[in-house]
């Protein structure tokens, strides 16, 4: 046999009860400074606390008190929700107008953007040519004055060797070796090459540099024209 059903606290039904959990959201939701904090009052207020709890106690209640208590719920549910609509609004519209403030930009200050386009090549092209200029020169004079080594000539041998080798093998380079034979008149084979650079001796290496140090540069120039005073002035700085 079950015990006595236990009596039904009609406390959160009262529409005192329900008048005053309907005050308190709406002073919560007025409390709130942002979103955040309006989304922790709705937990507070309409997710749970007093009107989710006498929502509860409806389904206790007889059938024929039923209707009445439900009517008074959904009223007071139906303002909480509009309260919550309606400071939502507002906090939405204060969040906006900032974003506008703080994210304003000043069309007429002056940007700090990377202008568009670049120098032009020509232009480059002389600046780079003055810097290769100048590390020929002193290379040149390095050599000249104090010669080469035989350890740096066999280095320098070694790498010459693998680069013709390398070269005799792709098909630009035997139509480059074509068409300079075919202007030469004079054609030597790939032995020929390795044979010659064998051949070089320091001394020889020190005579040429002295003797290019001695001359100064000679400079040709393909492509646009070019000022005879700007390339003058590369060259001055041999």
């Amino acid at each position: 046999m079950s015990g006595p059903t236990a009596p039904l606290d009609p406390a959160p039904l009262e529409p005192a009860a329900l008048d005053a959990a309907l005050d308190a959201a709406r002073e919560a939701f007025a409390a709130a400074g942002d979103l955040d904090a309006l989304k922790a009052a709705r937990l507070a207020h309409v997710d749970k606390g007093a009107i989710a709890a006498a929502r509860r106690e409806i389904g206790a209640l007889p059938p024929a008190a039923k209707a009445e208590a439900g009517k008074l719920v959904g009223a007071a549910l139906d303002a909480v929700r509009a309260a919550y609509t309606s400071r939502e609004e507002a906090l939405q519209a204060v969040r906006d107008e900032r974003i506008l403030v703080e994210e304003r930009v000043d069309v007429t200050m002056p940007t700090a953007r990377r202008p568009l386009g670049a120098r032009h090549p020509i232009e480059l092209t002389q600046e780079r040519l003055a810097d290769i200029l100048a590390v020929v020169r002193q290379v040149t004079g390095e050599l000249a004055e104090d010669g080469i080594s035989e350890r740096e000539l066999a280095q320098a041998k070694t790498q010459l060797r693998g680069q013709t080798i390398l070269a005799y093998e792709g098909p630009n380079a035997r139509m480059s070796r074509l068409g300079s034979s075919a202007v030469s008149g004079e054609e030597r084979g790939l032995e020929e090459h390795l044979n010659a650079y064998d051949a070089v001796t320091a001394d020889e290496v020190q005579q040429i540099a002295q003797h290019l140090f001695d001359e100064g540069p000679v400079l040709g120039v393909v492509g646009p024209k070019v000022s005879r005073r700007r390339l003058e002035s590369v060259l001055a700085r041999w």
